[in-house]
């Protein structure tokens, strides 16, 4: 789609998020209210099958999809997203509607984001006795 002459203003903070580098994260950055409320429902909460953090729904968090030890990380990763969005005059919500996520509105369209640690399941073969029969009964652990 071409770009317009009068849109070519609502480009410069779009170049500016492009080309600018990662800011360091301040206390006053990892303050932000939905950091914060993202951070507390996130630290108490139990792990699913695949060692993610997960809490149900009932406040307004990130999506923020990670494991324990990733936790803090994440948490900064998103404080400079959120830090240089809102710094360009965005605004960041979280939407709770059918799928919750965390969305951008950026020149009225509303861009969903997340964060999301990558994992993957290993089947670990249980080990058999000697001279044993495969059973019809068959347990695979899974390791995350």
């Amino acid at each position: 789609m071409p770009i317009l002459v009068g849109d070519t203003s609502k480009l410069e903070p779009i170049e500016r998020l492009k080309d600018g580098a990662t800011p360091l994260v301040t206390d006053a950055m990892l303050a932000h209210p939905l950091l914060e409320k993202t951070k507390l429902m996130l630290s108490g909460a139990q792990t699913n099958d695949r060692g993610m953090l997960w809490r149900g729904r009932e406040v307004d968090w990130l999506d923020v999809r990670v494991s324990k030890a990733s936790l803090t990380r994440a948490l900064r990763i998103m404080a400079a997203v959120l830090y240089l969005l809102e710094k360009e005059g965005f605004s960041i919500r979280v939407q709770k509607a059918g799928s919750e996520s965390t969305v951008a509105v950026v020149f009225g369209e509303e861009i969903r984001f997340g964060l999301v640690e990558k994992s993957r399941q290993i089947k670990i073969e249980p080990p058999r006795a000697k001279n044993s029969t495969p059973s019809s009964y068959n347990y695979n652990p899974i390791q995350t």
